[in-house]
Protein backbone atom coordinates (compact mmCIF):
# COMPACT_ATOMS: atom_id res chain seq x y z
CA UNK A 1 0.00 0.00 0.00
CA UNK A 2 1.45 3.07 -0.84
CA UNK A 3 2.24 5.75 1.99
CA UNK A 4 0.04 8.92 1.73
CA UNK A 5 2.55 11.69 1.02
CA UNK A 6 2.03 15.04 2.98
CA UNK A 7 0.88 18.34 1.17
CA UNK A 8 4.07 19.98 0.87
CA UNK A 9 6.01 16.53 -0.59
CA UNK A 10 2.93 16.16 -2.96
CA UNK A 11 3.76 20.17 -4.24
CA UNK A 12 7.20 19.10 -4.52
CA UNK A 13 6.73 16.30 -6.32
CA UNK A 14 4.14 17.34 -8.96
CA UNK A 15 6.54 20.17 -10.00
CA UNK A 16 8.09 19.90 -13.35
CA UNK A 17 11.15 20.83 -12.71
CA UNK A 18 13.11 21.73 -9.49
CA UNK A 19 12.78 25.22 -7.81
CA UNK A 20 15.27 28.24 -8.55
CA UNK A 21 16.37 27.88 -5.38
CA UNK A 22 16.88 24.04 -5.56
CA UNK A 23 20.75 23.18 -5.80
CA UNK A 24 22.28 19.88 -7.51
CA UNK A 25 24.84 18.02 -5.19
CA UNK A 26 26.36 14.87 -6.49
CA UNK A 27 25.56 12.25 -9.12
CA UNK A 28 27.53 8.94 -9.50
CA UNK A 29 26.98 5.21 -10.09
CA UNK A 30 24.69 4.88 -7.61
CA UNK A 31 22.32 7.15 -8.46
CA UNK A 32 21.10 9.96 -10.89
CA UNK A 33 21.34 12.57 -9.47
CA UNK A 34 21.15 14.38 -5.67
CA UNK A 35 19.21 17.91 -5.12
CA UNK A 36 18.97 19.58 -1.80
CA UNK A 37 15.42 21.79 -2.51
CA UNK A 38 14.71 24.67 -0.11
CA UNK A 39 10.95 25.01 0.76
CA UNK A 40 9.37 28.27 1.46
CA UNK A 41 8.07 28.95 4.87
CA UNK A 42 4.80 26.64 5.19
CA UNK A 43 2.83 25.08 7.60
CA UNK A 44 3.87 23.03 10.97
CA UNK A 45 5.88 19.84 10.09
CA UNK A 46 7.05 21.42 6.37
CA UNK A 47 11.24 21.02 6.69
CA UNK A 48 13.14 23.79 5.52
CA UNK A 49 15.39 21.66 3.56
CA UNK A 50 14.82 18.32 1.75
CA UNK A 51 17.18 16.26 -0.29
CA UNK A 52 15.93 14.04 -3.32
CA UNK A 53 18.13 10.95 -4.60
CA UNK A 54 17.06 9.59 -7.97
CA UNK A 55 18.04 5.94 -7.87
CA UNK A 56 18.09 3.51 -10.60
CA UNK A 57 17.97 0.50 -7.61
CA UNK A 58 14.83 -1.11 -6.76
CA UNK A 59 16.39 -2.80 -3.81
CA UNK A 60 17.27 0.89 -3.11
CA UNK A 61 14.34 2.20 -3.08
CA UNK A 62 12.43 -1.14 -1.36
CA UNK A 63 14.80 -0.57 1.76
CA UNK A 64 13.83 3.38 1.80
CA UNK A 65 10.32 2.72 1.71
CA UNK A 66 10.56 0.42 5.00
CA UNK A 67 12.93 2.96 6.52
CA UNK A 68 9.84 5.26 6.45
CA UNK A 69 7.49 2.88 7.51
CA UNK A 70 9.25 2.23 10.56
CA UNK A 71 10.34 6.03 11.08
CA UNK A 72 6.76 6.59 11.42
CA UNK A 73 6.55 4.19 14.15
CA UNK A 74 9.50 4.88 15.41
CA UNK A 75 9.64 8.98 15.65
CA UNK A 76 12.38 9.36 18.28
CA UNK A 77 15.36 7.16 16.24
CA UNK A 78 17.75 9.26 15.01
CA UNK A 79 20.75 7.40 13.69
CA UNK A 80 19.56 7.78 10.34
CA UNK A 81 17.56 10.92 8.46
CA UNK A 82 14.03 10.86 8.58
CA UNK A 83 12.73 9.61 5.03
CA UNK A 84 9.76 11.82 3.93
CA UNK A 85 8.56 9.77 0.70
CA UNK A 86 9.27 6.90 -2.28
CA UNK A 87 8.04 7.64 -5.79
CA UNK A 88 8.32 5.69 -8.49
CA UNK A 89 9.77 7.89 -11.95
CA UNK A 90 8.94 5.44 -14.66
CA UNK A 91 11.70 4.20 -16.42
CA UNK A 92 14.45 6.16 -14.23
CA UNK A 93 13.87 4.65 -11.49
CA UNK A 94 12.74 6.53 -8.10
CA UNK A 95 12.59 9.51 -6.08
CA UNK A 96 13.88 9.60 -2.54
CA UNK A 97 12.94 12.84 -0.76
CA UNK A 98 14.93 12.76 3.28
CA UNK A 99 15.77 15.08 6.03
CA UNK A 100 18.90 17.21 4.80
CA UNK A 101 22.13 16.78 7.13
CA UNK A 102 24.23 19.36 6.59
CA UNK A 103 27.85 18.99 8.77
CA UNK A 104 30.09 15.95 7.54
CA UNK A 105 31.73 14.68 10.71
CA UNK A 106 35.60 15.26 10.74
CA UNK A 107 37.05 12.73 11.60
CA UNK A 108 38.77 12.89 15.26
CA UNK A 109 42.86 12.96 15.48
CA UNK A 110 42.89 10.17 18.19
CA UNK A 111 42.71 6.80 15.84
CA UNK A 112 41.04 5.08 19.06
CA UNK A 113 38.87 7.35 18.96
CA UNK A 114 38.09 7.47 15.73
CA UNK A 115 37.65 3.77 15.48
CA UNK A 116 35.70 3.67 18.66
CA UNK A 117 33.30 6.02 16.98
CA UNK A 118 33.12 3.87 13.47
CA UNK A 119 32.22 1.20 15.70
CA UNK A 120 29.57 2.39 17.77
CA UNK A 121 27.76 3.85 14.75
CA UNK A 122 27.87 0.49 12.91
CA UNK A 123 26.89 -1.72 15.81
CA UNK A 124 23.84 1.16 16.07
CA UNK A 125 23.54 0.71 12.23
CA UNK A 126 23.25 -2.97 12.41
CA UNK A 127 21.13 -3.02 15.18
CA UNK A 128 18.55 -0.42 13.33
CA UNK A 129 18.53 -2.47 10.27
CA UNK A 130 17.60 -5.90 12.31
CA UNK A 131 14.75 -4.08 13.45
CA UNK A 132 13.14 -2.31 10.35
CA UNK A 133 14.37 -5.35 8.24
CA UNK A 134 13.75 -8.55 10.34
CA UNK A 135 14.32 -11.82 8.79
CA UNK A 136 17.18 -14.31 8.67
CA UNK A 137 20.29 -13.65 6.65
CA UNK A 138 21.63 -15.57 3.45
CA UNK A 139 23.64 -18.43 4.27
CA UNK A 140 27.39 -17.59 4.66
CA UNK A 141 28.47 -19.52 2.02
CA UNK A 142 26.07 -18.11 -0.69
CA UNK A 143 26.93 -15.11 0.36
CA UNK A 144 30.69 -15.28 0.03
CA UNK A 145 29.83 -16.74 -3.14
CA UNK A 146 27.85 -14.18 -4.10
CA UNK A 147 31.09 -11.60 -3.34
CA UNK A 148 33.49 -13.48 -4.86
CA UNK A 149 32.03 -12.92 -8.55
CA UNK A 150 34.32 -9.35 -8.07
CA UNK A 151 37.59 -11.61 -7.43
CA UNK A 152 36.31 -13.50 -10.79
CA UNK A 153 36.45 -10.47 -12.53
CA UNK A 154 39.87 -9.83 -11.68
CA UNK A 155 41.42 -12.66 -12.55
CA UNK A 156 44.37 -11.82 -14.05
CA UNK A 157 45.54 -9.96 -10.80
CA UNK A 158 48.65 -11.84 -9.44
CA UNK A 159 47.13 -14.45 -6.89
CA UNK A 160 43.41 -13.71 -7.99
CA UNK A 161 43.87 -17.04 -10.45
CA UNK A 162 40.30 -19.34 -9.58
CA UNK A 163 41.86 -21.92 -8.07
CA UNK A 164 42.91 -19.60 -5.43
CA UNK A 165 39.77 -17.61 -4.73
CA UNK A 166 37.93 -21.06 -4.46
CA UNK A 167 40.23 -21.71 -1.54
CA UNK A 168 40.21 -18.75 -0.17
CA UNK A 169 36.28 -18.63 0.01
CA UNK A 170 36.11 -22.47 1.24
CA UNK A 171 38.88 -21.62 3.83
CA UNK A 172 36.72 -18.50 5.49
CA UNK A 173 33.55 -20.58 5.24
CA UNK A 174 34.56 -22.43 7.76
CA UNK A 175 36.95 -20.46 9.57
CA UNK A 176 33.69 -17.51 9.93
CA UNK A 177 30.75 -20.75 9.87
CA UNK A 178 29.80 -19.32 13.27
CA UNK A 179 29.52 -15.82 12.06
CA UNK A 180 25.28 -14.10 11.29
CA UNK A 181 25.30 -11.50 8.33
CA UNK A 182 24.31 -8.51 9.12
CA UNK A 183 22.74 -5.53 7.13
CA UNK A 184 25.73 -3.17 6.82
CA UNK A 185 25.92 -0.06 5.42
CA UNK A 186 29.06 -1.02 3.50
CA UNK A 187 30.38 2.59 2.45
CA UNK A 188 30.83 3.69 6.09
CA UNK A 189 33.38 6.62 5.94
CA UNK A 190 33.88 10.28 7.40
CA UNK A 191 32.01 12.20 4.53
CA UNK A 192 28.46 9.70 5.08
CA UNK A 193 28.78 10.37 8.61
CA UNK A 194 26.94 13.91 9.37
CA UNK A 195 25.86 16.29 12.20
CA UNK A 196 22.26 17.84 12.27
CA UNK A 197 21.92 21.76 11.94
CA UNK A 198 24.30 22.87 15.33
CA UNK A 199 26.81 20.13 15.91
CA UNK A 200 25.50 17.88 18.83
CA UNK A 201 28.80 15.84 19.27
CA UNK A 202 26.57 12.66 20.00
CA UNK A 203 23.77 13.29 17.40
CA UNK A 204 26.01 11.63 14.45
CA UNK A 205 23.91 10.37 11.59
CA UNK A 206 24.50 8.41 8.41
CA UNK A 207 22.97 9.01 4.80
CA UNK A 208 23.70 7.70 1.42
CA UNK A 209 22.35 4.12 2.19
CA UNK A 210 22.87 2.84 -1.44
CA UNK A 211 25.62 -0.06 -0.62
CA UNK A 212 23.28 -1.09 1.95
CA UNK A 213 23.10 -4.56 2.22
CA UNK A 214 23.99 -8.52 3.86
CA UNK A 215 27.51 -8.67 4.71
CA UNK A 216 30.24 -9.55 7.46
CA UNK A 217 29.95 -7.38 10.32
CA UNK A 218 34.16 -6.82 9.85
CA UNK A 219 33.15 -5.93 6.53
CA UNK A 220 31.92 -2.36 7.62
CA UNK A 221 35.53 -0.88 8.31
CA UNK A 222 36.86 -1.73 4.70
CA UNK A 223 37.51 1.68 3.91
CA UNK A 224 39.14 2.42 7.23
CA UNK A 225 41.53 -0.84 6.27
CA UNK A 226 42.11 0.72 2.66
CA UNK A 227 42.87 4.24 4.06
CA UNK A 228 45.24 2.53 6.11
CA UNK A 229 47.10 -0.12 3.59
CA UNK A 230 47.45 3.41 1.05
CA UNK A 231 49.29 5.51 3.43
CA UNK A 232 46.81 8.14 4.13
CA UNK A 233 45.11 6.80 7.20
CA UNK A 234 47.67 7.30 9.31
CA UNK A 235 47.72 4.74 12.82
CA UNK A 236 45.19 1.84 12.27
CA UNK A 237 42.17 3.04 12.40
CA UNK A 238 40.05 -0.32 11.39
CA UNK A 239 42.16 -2.56 14.51
CA UNK A 240 40.33 0.04 16.95
CA UNK A 241 37.38 -0.27 15.20
CA UNK A 242 37.22 -4.06 15.31
CA UNK A 243 38.09 -4.10 19.18
CA UNK A 244 36.16 -1.84 20.04
CA UNK A 245 33.16 -3.49 17.69
CA UNK A 246 34.18 -6.88 19.71
CA UNK A 247 33.31 -5.76 22.81
CA UNK A 248 30.08 -4.44 21.61
CA UNK A 249 28.89 -7.19 20.32
CA UNK A 250 30.53 -10.05 21.63
CA UNK A 251 32.07 -11.22 18.21
CA UNK A 252 35.18 -12.48 17.68
CA UNK A 253 38.25 -9.82 16.97
CA UNK A 254 39.71 -12.67 14.99
CA UNK A 255 36.52 -13.43 12.43
CA UNK A 256 35.38 -9.42 12.24
CA UNK A 257 39.48 -8.95 10.80
CA UNK A 258 38.89 -11.90 8.85
CA UNK A 259 35.91 -10.04 7.41
CA UNK A 260 37.11 -6.81 7.12
CA UNK A 261 40.09 -7.92 5.18
CA UNK A 262 38.11 -10.20 3.05
CA UNK A 263 35.74 -7.67 1.76
CA UNK A 264 38.91 -4.81 1.36
CA UNK A 265 39.97 -7.57 -0.79
CA UNK A 266 36.58 -7.93 -2.78
CA UNK A 267 35.81 -4.38 -3.25
CA UNK A 268 39.51 -3.24 -3.98
CA UNK A 269 39.19 -6.02 -7.13
CA UNK A 270 36.56 -4.08 -8.36
CA UNK A 271 38.69 -1.17 -8.05
CA UNK A 272 41.65 -2.21 -9.95
CA UNK A 273 39.48 -4.07 -12.68
CA UNK A 274 38.34 -0.40 -13.34
CA UNK A 275 41.65 0.96 -13.56
CA UNK A 276 43.99 -1.78 -15.02
CA UNK A 277 43.45 -0.60 -18.40
CA UNK A 278 43.99 3.42 -17.65
CA UNK A 279 46.65 5.82 -18.16
CA UNK A 280 48.21 7.20 -16.81
CA UNK A 281 49.33 3.61 -14.60
CA UNK A 282 49.66 4.92 -11.32
CA UNK A 283 46.22 3.95 -10.45
CA UNK A 284 46.59 0.45 -11.22
CA UNK A 285 49.88 -0.10 -9.64
CA UNK A 286 48.79 1.37 -6.24
CA UNK A 287 45.79 -1.18 -6.50
CA UNK A 288 48.23 -3.49 -7.78
CA UNK A 289 50.18 -3.51 -4.81
CA UNK A 290 47.00 -2.85 -2.62
CA UNK A 291 45.74 -6.44 -3.59
CA UNK A 292 48.48 -7.99 -3.33
CA UNK A 293 49.01 -6.66 0.85
CA UNK A 294 45.14 -7.54 1.37
CA UNK A 295 45.75 -11.13 -0.13
CA UNK A 296 48.60 -11.57 2.10
CA UNK A 297 47.43 -10.15 4.98
CA UNK A 298 44.36 -12.43 4.22
CA UNK A 299 46.07 -15.61 3.79
CA UNK A 300 48.57 -15.02 7.47
CA UNK A 301 45.41 -14.01 9.60
CA UNK A 302 43.91 -17.41 7.65
CA UNK A 303 46.82 -19.73 8.56
CA UNK A 304 47.01 -18.42 12.36
CA UNK A 305 43.08 -18.62 12.87
CA UNK A 306 42.15 -21.89 15.13
CA UNK A 307 39.54 -23.95 13.22
CA UNK A 308 36.04 -24.00 14.85
CA UNK A 309 35.78 -26.66 16.86
CA UNK A 310 33.41 -30.02 14.95
CA UNK A 311 29.76 -29.77 15.69
CA UNK A 312 28.51 -32.08 18.57
CA UNK A 313 27.44 -35.66 17.93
Amino acid sequence: MAERLPAWLETLASSPAPAPQARVLAGGRNNQGVVLHRLLAGGEGTPRLVIEKRSRHRAEARLYRRLLRWQQRHPEAGLLPRVYGVLPDGAQGWRLFQAYVPEAMPAPEDPCQAGRLLADLAFRFHGTMAAVIPGPPPPLPALLQRQRRRLDAAGDAEGLDPPAVTDLVERLALRLAAQRPVLAHNDLHWSNIRLPAGGVPAGQQLIDLGRAGWNLAGAEFHGALRQSLLGGGGPPVWQHAIDHYATLSGDDPLSLRLGCLWFALVHSAGLWRQVRLQEPALPRRREGRLLRRLLSRLRAALDVAPSPPPPAG
